[in-house]
This record gives structure tokens, sequence and C-alpha cells, in this order.
């Protein structure tokens, strides 16, 4: 499964630990864990569990002078995205500081927190100057695709060769996967705060570089990219959609970080509503902004645009259900929206009172 599936599964397992005890969801989100110490690229740190993975991608950066080894590779490919995992960073430290009792009654917490670092620690190497990002590495068309084989073969093997490395500069921008790159790091910085403060300021001053580069030099990053100092299509990534809910994002993530009240400003006057048909996924951020910002500012219109968006999740509000009771937006994924649209409902019903919690609550 893509690995932006299993980042709202987690959370879901921890809150209704203590109203079905019979199940043990402790053990669970334990083992959805682990999944993600079997995607981590690079040198594999000490405190990875997984015995039959071994160190792969080891020469990532070198086609361009740089360390760019970490991170997660993408699903059963060996690429690593930096849009989708920047995602996956920002959702789960989302449910991990609503939730964070559910990590620690299950001694979780430094798991959780070794596996964040391996990815911000990759992001950091990633953004070498203030302006200048690299969001994948590998490609997919004409290397990782052609290779069926572990991810260890990739430095091995005769025929794979060296993995390219893609950034985006003010001449190729990439607005969306660098505010993306900036909430990963602010909302870590939330995460690291107390346990790591130097390392929590170090997060946020590439948090805070980066979002200024997204918001400065605007575009969609799959519309052209650079490597090795040259441009070459977008090829083989996850396409964008738009990045105005990543404006709005990682501006909502920055004034949690640093309390600040014009990202507050700025993450109302980027906010754009959806067409209500869909659910928070790595490609669209504004389901969890309306959240975030109904639970922030109380406003009436981000508590409709969130009741709206629940609505349409309901029987009979719009998404189809399976025989067996699942809500079933799209074949692509579907337990992924489920999850995450009652992650959504989750943490709005824990923050926000409307007459419609329990409906919400219960699905």
């Amino acid at each position: 499964m893509k690995l932006q599936k299993h980042n709202m599964l987690l959370f879901l397992l921890m809150v209704t630990a203590t109203s079905f005890a019979q199940i043990n969801y402790g053990e669970a989100l334990q083992k959805s864990l682990l999944f993600y110490e079997t995607q981590q690229s690079g040198i594999l740190p000490s405190w990875n569990r997984i015995s039959w993975r071994s160190n792969a991608g080891v020469n990532d950066g070198k086609d361009v002078g740089l360390d760019l080894t970490g991170g997660w590779h993408d699903a059963g490919d060996h690429i690593k995205f930096g849009f989708p995992m920047a995602y996956s960073v920002s959702a789960l430290n989302w449910g991990f500081l609503e939730y964070q009792e559910g990590y620690e009654k299950t001694n979780q917490v430094e798991n959780y927190k070794n596996n964040i670092k391996w990815v911000t620690d990759y992001f950091i190497k990633c953004h070498p100057s203030p302006n200048e990002l690299y969001v994948q590495v590998a490609d997919s068309k004409s290397q990782d695709h052609n290779f069926w084989m572990p991810p260890e073969m990739v430095d091995v093997h005769p025929d794979y060769g060296q993995r390219l490395s893609y950034k985006i500069t003010p001449n190729n921008p990439g607005t969306e996967v660098a505010c993306e790159t900036a909430a990963a790091l602010a909302s870590a910085s939330i995460v690291f705060k107390d346990s790591n403060p130097t390392y929590s300021a170090t997060l946020l001053r590439h948090a805070l570089e980066l979002y200024n580069f997204g918001d400065t030099y605007r575009g969609k990053y799959t519309d052209k990219r650079e490597v090795g100092g040259g441009e070459i299509p977008a090829d083989g990534t996850y396409s964008s959609g738009g990045y105005e809910d990543e404006l709005s994002w990682g501006a909502l993530w920055l004034y949690r970080a640093t309390g600040e009240q014009k990202w507050l400003d700025k993450a109302e006057q980027e906010y754009t509503q959806p067409d209500f048909k869909w659910s928070f996924v790595w490609d669209d951020k504004r389901y969890g902004n309306m959240v975030m910002l109904s639970i922030i500012t109380k406003k009436q219109n981000y508590i409709d645009d969130v009741k709206r968006h629940l609505d349409f999740w309901q029987p009979n509000g719009g998404v189809n259900y399976s025989p067996g009771g699942q809500a079933h937006l799209t074949q692509w994924g579907s337990s992924r929206h489920a999850m995450n649209a009652a992650l959504t409902a989750l943490i709005f019903v824990d923050n926000v009172n409307t007459d419609k919690n329990d409906i919400y609550y219960n699905f």
C-alpha cells in the first residue's frame, strides 16, 4: 500500500483504545510504526527493528555532490518522493500532538520520535540553501520501475546506475512541496520542543525558510524539475493539483510552532474551500485546514465547512457505502479516504461542540 495511506490509521487505533479494551490497539500501534521502519532508506540506524532490511541508497545525492541519504522509500518503489513523504510527517505529527497520551501509555513515544526524526534529518539534508530543496531521488520511468528487486540492490545492480536527484529552485519553483515540507518541519519542531530544543529550533528555522521560498517563488513542482544543473520534464512524480492548500497548511503549522498572529492571518488569507467530495490526503490539505481553523478561531464559516465535509461522508450524504458498511470513495486507497475522513471527524468533535458531534463521532 502507498505510504500515505497508512498515516491516519495510527491515530484512530490509539484514541479508541479505552473504549474497545478487548482489542489490543497498543500492539496495533506498535506494528504500524514498524511499517515506517521497513521503508527506511540509507544506512539504517541502530534502532531499526526490521531484521530483514539492510542499507539502501547509500550513494543518494552523489550526482549533485551532496549527501541525500535517508528518508523513506515510497510504497513498493525505491524512489524517494518528497511531497507525499512530507505530508506523511505533518499528518502523523498532527495525530501525535492531538493524542500523545495514547503513545505514552503504550510506550511508543521514543519509537515515534525516532521514525519522525529519520525523515526530518533527511529533509534538512535536502535543503542546502534557503531557496533550494531536493524533492525527489530516483526516477520511475527510466530507472526504478524497470527493476523489480529489493531496495538494497539499487547500490549494487550493474544496470541500475546512479540515482538522480531533482530539486526546486526560484527558476523551477514548487510551492506545494516547499510549503508542505515547511509544515512537516514546523510540526516536528513542536514534537521535539521539550525533548530536544536545539533540534526543534533547527527544524523551525528550515521551516520558515522553506515557507518563504515557496510563497515567494510560486509554481507547481510538477511543471518542471531540475537535475544536475539542467531542466528536465516532470515525469514519474506525484502530480500536484495546486498549492493554495499547502500555503494555508504550512502557515497553520508555523502559527502553532511560533504563536505569531501573522501566520494565522496568512493561513486565513490563503484558505480555499474544496468541493466537499474528497478527504484529507497528500495532495489536498483543505480538509485539514478547515478543521484546524475551526479549532483555532472558532469561526462559524470554518465550522460550517467541516460539517459540510463530514455530512458528505454519512450514509445518504453523497459517498457510496459498501455492502459491509465501508464509506467507499474510490477504488484507489478507499480505506485511506475513509480513515482520513474519520480522523478529521475525531479531531473536530474532540475540540468543537456542534449539534452533530455524536453523529460524527459514531462515524
